[in-house]
């Protein structure tokens, strides 16, 4: 049987992911911001095309065609509904990419140590265009792939740094020791 919870997910005309984390951002006091992300996310073109989604939720937030104006409106109806009948938390600081996680938290993404090179939560490798900035970031969240396999592209992402996902993956992380021995 599909739980409250889940009637709340449903309830949204968002994909399930990005409903997801509008749902668990409220806990946070930012259900408004993750509807924005969202917004750029699910309407395409808004915000620009850059590979950066802090550069695309700045443009959006400066637009103020009316097509910009009727996609916050809706935004912010999402945050609403998200909102009805929890207690309004107060905003915690969740950055952006604390807040994508919520919904990619499988495309938690680590420099392999080469610009543009990144190793994804679940296991796949994901490549930036090393003229983007994004590809000397130590760590991303990706909302956006393109491709298969080695040929993986980062369409559209944010810069999170070390603090970040410890705040947003710790416990998702376990540390290993490991010996090997060559005899």
């Amino acid at each position: 049987r599909i739980t409250a919870e889940g009637r709340q997910l449903r309830a949204l005309p968002l994909p399930p992911r990005l409903a997801r984390m509008l749902v668990s951002a409220v806990a946070h006091g930012a259900e408004e911001r993750a509807a924005m992300i969202a917004a750029v996310l699910v309407e395409r073109g808004m915000g620009g095309n850059d590979a950066d989604l802090a550069l695309r939720l700045e443009s959006f937030a400066r637009d103020r065609s009316r097509r910009a104006d009727d996609m916050r409106r809706l935004a912010m109806g999402w945050a609403t509904a998200v909102r009805a009948g929890s207690a309004r938390a107060r905003d915690d600081g969740i950055s952006t990419a604390g807040l994508l996680a919520l919904a990619y938290p499988d495309r938690i993404a680590k420099s392999r140590g080469a610009p543009g090179q990144y190793l994804l939560a679940n296991g796949r490798a994901g490549n930036v265009d090393v003229k983007e900035p994004l590809a000397r970031t130590p760590y991303l969240v990706v909302a956006e792939l393109q491709g298969k396999a080695a040929a993986t592209r980062i369409v559209l992402a944010v810069a999170a740094d070390e603090a970040d996902v410890m705040v947003f993956a710790a416990d998702r992380l376990e540390e290993i020791d490991e010996l090997n021995l060559d005899g």
